[in-house]
C-alpha cells in the first residue's frame, strides 16, 4: 500500500505531502538504531550528508524528530507515524 493511500486512513495528522521517501527511511533507522548522528545515518542509508541534514531539520520542524545538539532522535509523533503507516 502506497504511503498515500494510508495517510487517508487516519485525519488526525495534517496532510504529509511534504514528505519524501527519504523521510521514512530515516525515521525507519532512528527507530531502529536510537539516537544518533545525520551523518551517521546518511552513510547507512546511501543519502548526501547535506540531504539527509535538511530532511532532519525538516522533520524536527514537524515534531517527528529531535535534535539535542548534534544527535537525532525520534519523537513520540514520530514513533506514532512509523505505527500508524507501517
Amino acid at each position: 500500500m502506497s504511503v498515500n493511500s494510508k495517510r487517508s486512513e487516519n485525519d488526525k495528522y495534517e496532510s504529509l505531502d511534504w514528505m519524501l521517501s527519504a523521510d521514512d527511511r530515516i525515521l525507519d533507522h532512528f527507530d531502529e538504531n536510537g539516537p544518533g548522528l545525520c551523518p551517521q545515518a546518511a552513510g547507512v542509508l546511501g543519502l548526501h550528508v547535506s540531504f539527509a541534514r535538511r530532511r532532519c531539520e525538516i522533520l524536527c520542524e514537524h515534531g517527528f524528530l529531535y535534535e539535542n545538539d548534534t544527535e537525532f532522535r525520534l519523537t513520540d509523533r514520530g514513533q506514532q507515524y512509523l505505527e500508524i503507516y507501517e
